[in-house]
């Protein structure tokens, strides 16, 4: 591997790290509730059936991890689980009206912050070919997931 790999490898990393931080802050400032959090209420309100292994594969992380972050979500008032109709064994995730409410909060506050972030520094359409770069870069690595290596965030 060449040092410009590595290289790149240590920007991208430092950046998810900066990027998750800097908004984390802002979540926490004006909600009062982590990043982490929001990232599991968006997947539940995307999805029609979400369940804690739909949660691993959509944010990669562990069923642990997963399973105790909607456990918090839960009894902050902001998801339910309801009964799977065809696994007895499953619940599905939905978000309570009180949930969709904060979700619509937290994601202008996402996106207020990402337009901050990126918008003082890149033109649009650079962020537009960084998004298609990187798109592109995800779908080419293989399907072996950070759940599998026993990371959570």
């Amino acid at each position: 591997m060449s040092t410009d790999l590595l290289d790149l490898f240590n920007d991208i990393v430092r950046l998810e790290i900066e990027l998750w931080n800097a908004v984390e802050r802002r979540l926490r400032d004006e909600h009062d509730v982590a990043l982490s959090w929001f990232e599991v209420m968006n997947v539940v309100e995307r999805s029609e059936a979400a369940t804690v292994n739909h949660l691993t594969r959509e944010l990669i992380i562990t069923v642990g991890g997963a399973s105790k972050l909607v456990d918090r979500i839960e009894s902050a008032g902001y998801l339910r689980r309801v009964p799977h109709p065809s696994d007895g064994r499953s619940s599905i995730l939905k978000l309570t009206p009180r949930g969709t409410r904060l979700l619509g909060g937290l994601r202008t506050t996402v996106a207020h912050e990402l337009e901050r972030l990126f918008n003082k520094t890149l033109p649009n359409q650079t962020v537009q070919q960084l998004a298609n770069d990187l798109r592109s870069l995800r779908s080419a690595l293989p399907v072996e997931r950070v759940a599998k290596l026993g990371r959570c965030p």
